[in-house]
């Protein structure tokens, strides 16, 4: 399965918007006491992204106008391709992390690096997003995890995405951060991941094509 990636990604949401996507990054930090704030927006109904724009017309104009608008189509005829050795992400195993809930997403905030051939990113958190946040050639998977990084220099965001489908056997990352999502279904809540190893996560970046793509932050 080829995996997508996001680099330099273009920041069309405004600081006034919950951008789940960026959250722990310069576009959205963490709140200093801990709190969440409650989200602005959603991923479906009256919230989705077909209303974006109007949600808030004075911050959320390019959900309107821009042209690299997440969520999008990726059609695989007209996407760049490189090879997934190119991407050298480092993760280090940890005996726990913490896991919460945004109200938009769950997510991870955990750290590691990313290095291309053109830029060095620190990594923020990942999340997870389900169905899929975007279509390969019209489909949805069953979700998708976003793994966002930020330079340290000039701030750029690059996100590595791995869509992910229901099979008989777990993922050994996945299914042990997804067995504790039960424990925060409010927003605002938090939990402990039991111990997690990014090898195999790694060692399926890099071994497998990746798909270039700019878009926007969600």
């Amino acid at each position: 399965m080829k995996l997508l990636i996001a680099l330099h990604i273009i920041q069309l949401l405004t600081s006034n918007v919950h951008a789940s996507c960026g959250y722990g990054t310069h576009l959205h930090r963490r709140e200093e006491d801990g709190e969440i704030p409650p989200p602005k927006f959603g991923y479906d109904g009256l919230e989705g992204p077909l209303r974006w724009a109007e949600l808030d017309i004075a911050a959320n104009t390019a959900c309107n106008t821009g042209t690299r608008q997440s969520p999008i189509n990726l059609i695989t005829g007209s996407i760049t391709v490189d090879s997934g050795a190119a991407y050298k992400l480092a993760i280090a195993d940890t005996p726990e992390a913490e896991f919460e809930n945004l109200g938009t997403t769950i997510e991870v905030p955990i750290t590691g690096t990313l290095e291309t051939a053109v830029q060095s990113y620190i990594l923020k958190q990942f999340h997870f997003h389900s169905p899929s946040e975007h279509l390969v050639d019209d489909v949805h998977f069953d979700m998708e995890s976003h793994f966002v990084f930020e330079a340290e220099g000039n701030k750029s965001i690059a996100v590595v995405s791995f869509p992910v489908s229901v099979g008989a056997t777990n993922d050994p990352l996945l299914g042990t951060v997804l067995s504790k999502a039960g424990n925060i279904t409010a927003t605002g809540s938090v939990t402990a991941t039991p111990p997690l190893s990014f090898t195999t996560l790694i060692m399926h970046l890099e071994s497998n094509p990746v798909f270039r793509q700019v878009l926007s932050l969600s």
